[in-house]
This record gives structure tokens, C-alpha cells and sequence, in this order.
């Protein structure tokens, strides 16, 4: 069995989500920004399955009701079993062939109560509780966010936890949770691990068939973590089973000495095989949790295994997740605020957002798991704004153009294309003048550029390196401070004038462009006389360009240098007198926590641009 298609709307806090033609689908991951109602998807179709709405608690803001539609799609096998129990449980015999998909829609109304419509006879019998007890396809499971999985040392043995009964018991106490985030607890691990092994060994001693579902689990548990579960072993000096994990290296130790992210996976192995239902629907939120990426990419195939359902639905956070489910299957929920048809959108049925993708290099997992897309020079560029804005970045996708020409060139691209999120591309001032400033900000309307030579540039304040200093122990007076900056900056005024001198020289006497006349040969030669001719040019205005640009920059030097400067070279030079520090990249690492800690010397170029990706993220 599995859903061919469902819509939710205005169920507590989604308006309208709706997902169609997945039947084909054994795999729906649904990602998305927080706050859009990813989990609530889940809940939906617990709620519809189980038929347990908890009354107005259920009905969002956008009116006085909410619905839930939900069609699936039927193997011919499972059509027979459902045409054989039909009469069984009192419901008119079924065609011989037949029509699918069958659909039921739940309606909830604040003044007419629960109602059902549309009630088809097939659909009466998949939510009929005997009939799903008795027929695995017809179940559908849930795996919420908020989960306890208890593990002991020395488990018990009791084989009554294999029961029907109580897995129908388990399964109705997680369909029964009063909210979303109400924990699920389950029965202890250990103690299900030991009674899986005894009914094994009891099996084979009577010469009974059946599968060996603690080595099913011991393998996949092997497969993801390179780490061997023991079968139950007596200790000698306690008398109590034990199960321990054995590590390659061939030490062992107990299950409680797991980390966090493999008791979290060893759980959810249990819970696979626990309420596996072959043919049935798996829904799990958020699996990624406590899992180390190298866990998360292992997660998939372990449900795979372990499950046996016909369709598996997914709401996840991990981009390692998303990258390893098949594009088809990636679905994005939006915000309600941003779309009354339809919140979900399926990244394939968009040739436009793709093709973007594929040009940018953005991966889907980084698209749907982000708020912003932020476009920016170099590695560096990024390494400083996430440590110095880690919370307004947090939820952003930093993508690393290469240079300025390169950023711009994704501003062009970005700015002709649906990316469906909130961008901004930044580029570093580097040595131009304001005209130049103006008219690239005129050009592209997403562009910010730092009002500095690069972003190093904000470590350049007395301020700031005063705070920094003195909280790390050092002696030091501001003004003292102030001196060896203006020192710092003056020993490197001679560079600025000749980047200065250079960049008007080219511009004067551009490089010149080859020809196109004439044979390869040709061409070649009169591009060097052209070269040659624009080098003649350059060294006849030399002097007397650098004689400009030296009045030029000593008229606005007292203001101007901390534009100026290259701020790599300074900072390293400030860090040479004052030797605070193991070396210059630990001293920007102190200036960077300082920004971070202490709003009273936060550079004004930072908190402009915060407020810019403040307004792009809060824009409706």
C-alpha cells in the first residue's frame, strides 16, 4: 500500500499542503525552513490513519475547519486480501478488478463536529483496526521527533514483548500521544534485543523455521557503525545477561557506553524491526537526530532493511539526508505566508529552480535547509561572517563565488531566476572610488559592498583592539593603541599609492584586445605590438599618475587609511608590537570573539550589513 495523494488543510499550523501523483514514490522526504510545519505533515496522516482528532486543538488560524484527504494506491495482492475480508467484517463484497485510488477526506468543524466523506468501502477497511492487525500493508507508523529509547546493561528476558498484543499496544499508545511534542517513550532496547535471540535459540532447539531477526539488526547495526553487537552472554560475577559491542580493534564494551548518535540508531533499528509491517507506510520525523553525518548517510539504507514498507516518509533537517534521497522524492514546504494554494513544491517539477541550481552549484540539500543564500568572495569571506554572525547566518548557505567578477556573475544569474529564498551578494571594496561604488550598487540591487579594501578591514579599530588587548591581560593604554594603528597604517601608505597608481594606469591604457584580421599568426603579432604600445603609454604617464595619486592619497590620509590599507598586513604588524598573541591568526580569533561578546565595539560596516540580512529575511 501506499499514498497516492493527500491535502491538509488548516490543520493546526499548516494552511494548505498538498501532494499528488506520488504513488510510484517508495520514498517522500519533506524539508523545509523552520516554522512551516514540516512534523505536522506527519501528524496529519497519523491523525487521519488512526482517526483520532483531538477537536479544536486541530483547527489552525486560516478559518473555522480543517480537512485531511488521503488516497492510496493497492497492489493486486493486497486487493485480493481486502475482496476475501470484506464480508468478514461486514462490508459489502469488492469488484474483482480494482478501481483505484480510493480516497477519503476527514473533515473537522467548530460547528458541525467530526465528519467523514467520500468513505469508500476499501478505505472503511484499511483504517479497520482488526483487519489492520491481521494485514501489514494496511499499517501505518509513526516515529516522532521527541523519542526516548531506554537502554540497560543487563536486560531481562521476556518474550511476551514480541507479542502481537503488544505491538498493537505499542502501536496505539504512539497513535494516541496528546501532541506533537509529547515524548514517546519505548520499552527498554536490550531487553527486546535478548527476547529477539531467545525465541531464536528456542526456534532452532525445536526445529522450527523462522528468521534470525537479532542477527538482522546485528548486521545492519555493523553496516552503519563498523560495530559488532555480541549475542546475550551470562556474567560470571553478576549471574545477568549481558550484551556488549564489539570495536574492530577487539575491545568490547557495554551498550550504554554508545555514543548518544548510536544508541539513537540502534533505537530506531529497534523500532524498524519492532512494528516492521511488510507492505505498510513508515512515517519518521526528523531520523537525523543525535546522528553524525557518517550515521545519516547509513540511514536510509537501514530503513530500507529493516523496515520492509512499500513507502517511507521522511521530515529532515540533514542536508547528508536530503543528498542521498533521489530527487523525485525532495519536496520543499513552504511558509504559509508565502503561499495559500499550495505549501509544498517538489524541486523537480521546477526546470527553471534546477537549472539554476546546476549553474550556482548549489546542491538541493543546501537549498531546502536554508532561510538565505549568501554570495561572497573567497573561503576567507566566508570563515569571518559565520564567525562574526553566527546566529543571523545560522540558517544561511554561504556560496563561494571564487572572486568579485565571479559574484557578480551569480548576481546576474540570480536575479533572472526563481531561487524561492531571501540572497545577497557581497563583494569587497578593494581600491575603488565612490563613483565606481555607486554604480555597481546601481547596477545590481542585491549586491552590499564593505565600505573598506576587504573584511578584514573591520579588525582596523583602535576601540576594538584596546577591548581585545585588555581582556586578554594585556597592559595597554587606548591611546597607546591608537599610535602604533596610525604607525602600522603610515608603513604601509607607499603600497597604497602603488595598487593606487597601477589600477589608474590600466585604466588609463586598458590591455588591448587581439584582432581578428588576418591569420593566427597575424593576429599575434599585432596584439604584442598593441601590448607593447599600451606599456609605453603606461611608463610615459607613470610618474606623473603617481605623482596624483601620492597628492591625492596624502590629502585624506588621516581619514582615509582604514579604507585603504591592506588590513592583512596591518593586522599583522599590530601584532608585532604587541606580541598578545601566538600569531596573527590567533589575534583575529580574539578580535572576532570580542565583536561577538561586546556589542560597544562592534564595527559599524557589521552591524549595517546585519541589518541588511535582517530586512532580506523579515521582507514579506
Amino acid at each position: 500500500m501506499r499514498i497516492s495523494q493527500c491535502e491538509i488543510i488548516n490543520y493546526r499550523g499548516l494552511r494548505h499542503a498538498s501532494f499528488t501523483d506520488i504513488g510510484d514514490e517508495p520514498l517522500i522526504v519533506v524539508s523545509g525552513q523552520n516554522g512551516t510545519g514540516k512534523s505536522l505533515v506527519l501528524n496529519a496522516l497519523k491523525t487521519f490513519w488512526s482517526n483520532t482528532f483531538h477537536g479544536y486543538s486541530d483547527i489552525g488560524p486560516w478559518g473555522d475547519y480543517c480537512s485531511i484527504q488521503v488516497s492510496v494506491t493497492l497492489t493486486e495482492e493486497e486487493w485480493e486480501t481486502c475482496r476475501s475480508w470484506a464480508p468478514r467484517v461486514g462490508l459489502p463484497a469488492l469488484p474483482p478488478k480494482q478501481t483505484a485510488p480510493f480516497q477519503e477526506r476527514m473533515y473537522f468543524s467548530k460547528g458541525q463536529g467530526l465528519r467523514e466523506d467520500s468513505m469508500t468501502t476499501i478505505m472503511h477497511l484499511l483504517r479497520n483496526s482488526v483487519f489492520r492487525e491481521s494485514n501489514s500493508f494496511a499499517t501505518l507508523d509513526f516515529l516522532p521527533a521527541v523519542r526516548y529509547f531506554p537502554l540497560v546493561s543487563s536486560p531481562g528476558v521476556d518474550l511476551s514483548l514480541l507479542s502481537s498484543d503488544s505491538v498493537a499496544s505499542e502501536r496505539r499508545e504512539l497513535y494516541n500521544r496528546p501532541g506533537p511534542n509529547d515524548l514517546a517513550s519505548f520499552p527498554n532496547v536490550v531487553s527486546y534485543l535478548a527476547a529477539l535471540d531467545y525465541e531464536y535459540l528456542l526456534n532452532q532447539r525445536q526445529g522450527v523455521t523462522s528468521e534470525d531477526d537479532y542477527g538482522v539488526i546485528q548486521r545492519a547495526f555493523h553496516a552503519a557503525t563498523g560495530k559488532s553487537l555480541t549475542r546475550p552472554e551470562i556474567n560470571p560475577s553478576s549471574l545477568n545477561s549481558r550484551i556488549e559491542v564489539r570495536l574492530p580493534d577487539g575491545h568490547s564494551h557495554g551498550l550504554e557506553a554508545l555514543s548518544s548518535g548510536e544508541q539513537e540508531m540502534l533505537g530506531i533499528m529497534y523500532y524498524m524491526r519492532r512494528l516492521s509491517a511488510s507492505g505498510g507506510v513508515l512515517l519518521i520525523d526528523e531520523p537525523e537526530q543525535h546522528l553524525h553525518p557518517t550515521l545519516q548517510a547509513a540511514l536510509f539504507s537501514v530503513v530500507q532493511n529493516l523496515a520492509d514498507r512499500a513507502q517511507v516518509w521522511a521530515v529532515t533537517h540533514s542536508p547528508k539526508l536530503l543528498a542521498t534521497a533521489p530527487a523525485s522524492a525532495a519536496y520543499q514546504l513552504r511558509s504559509p505566508s508565502e503561499s495559500v494554494e499550495n505549501q509544498v513544491q517538489r524541486l523537480q517539477d521546477e526546470p527553471s529552480r534546477r537549472a539554476l541550481i546546476s549553474d550556482l552549484g548549489i546542491t538541493v540539500a543546501a537549498l531546502l535547509q536554508s532561510d538565505f543564500l549568501l554570495v561572497v568572495e573567497g573561503e576567507t569571506d566566508s570563515k569571518w561572517l559565520l564567525d562574526l554572525l553566527p546566529v543571523e547566518l545560522g540558517r544561511a548557505h554561504v556560496l563561494v563565488a571564487g572572486s568579485g567578477k565571479d559574484v557578480l556573475a551569480a548576481h546576474r544569474t540570480l536575479e533572472n531566476s526563481p531561487l524561492g529564498i531571501p540572497w545577497l551578494c557581497l563583494i569587497d571594496r578593494d581600491l575603488m572610488d565612490e563613483a565606481e561604488v555607486q554604480a555597481k550598487m546601481s547596477r545590481f540591487s542585491h549586491l552590499h559592498i564593505w565600505p573598506f579594501r576587504e573584511i578584514e578591514s573591520l579588525f582596523l579599530n583602535a576601540k576594538l583592539i584596546f577591548a581585545t588587548l585588555v581582556n586578554s591581560g594585556y597592559e595597554v593604554t587606548e591611546r597607546e593603541v591608537e599610535v602604533a594603528l596610525g604607525g602600522s597604517a603610515d608603513d604601509l601608505q607607499e603600497d597604497v599609492i602603488y595598487q593606487k597608481t597601477l589600477k589608474e594606469l590600466n585604466q588609463l591604457h586598458p590591455a588591448p584586445s587581439p584582432k581578428r584580421e588576418g591569420g593566427k599568426y597575424v593576429q599575434y603579432e599585432q596584439y604584442l605590438r598593441d601590448y607593447a604600445d599600451s606599456a609605453v603609454a603606461k611608463a610615459n604617464d607613470l610618474n606623473q599618475v603617481r605623482s596624483k595619486v601620492e597628492a591625492e592619497v596624502g590629502r585624506g590620509w588621516s581619514k582615509e587609511w582604514p579604507v585603504l590599507v591592506d588590513p592583512k598586513a596591518a593586522i599583522s604588524k599590530i601584532h608585532g608590537k604587541f606580541r598578545c598573541f601566538a600569531n596573527s591568526a590567533a589575534f583575529k580569533d580574539a578580535l572576532t570573539a570580542r565583536i561577538r561578546l561586546d556589542e560597544s565595539v562592534r564595527p559599524v560596516a557589521l552591524e549595517e550589513f546585519r541589518r541588511r540580512i535582517t530586512a532580506l529575511l523579515e521582507a514579506p
